[in-house]
């Protein structure tokens, strides 16, 4: 009957370690969309800065 116990509570602990490594999956998967969306916001305003810096460049040399 103790045998039948541990292996019941075995089962249980591998449960919840299963579901814990779902969750912290979750958040590695949540956390890697922001990263992607963070990286094409800073990709934008690389783009922006480098545009205004080639127009401020032309004008002062046409200047």
């Amino acid at each position: 009957m103790t045998n039948i116990n541990e292996e019941l509570n075995n089962i249980k602990k591998q449960r919840e370690s299963r579901k814990a490594e779902d969750k912290l999956i979750d958040k590695i998967d949540k956390l890697s969309k922001l990263r992607d969306k963070q990286q094409k916001v800073l990709e934008s305003i690389e783009l922006k800065i480098k545009t205004t810096f080639d127009e401020l460049t032309k004008l002062t040399q046409g200047a």
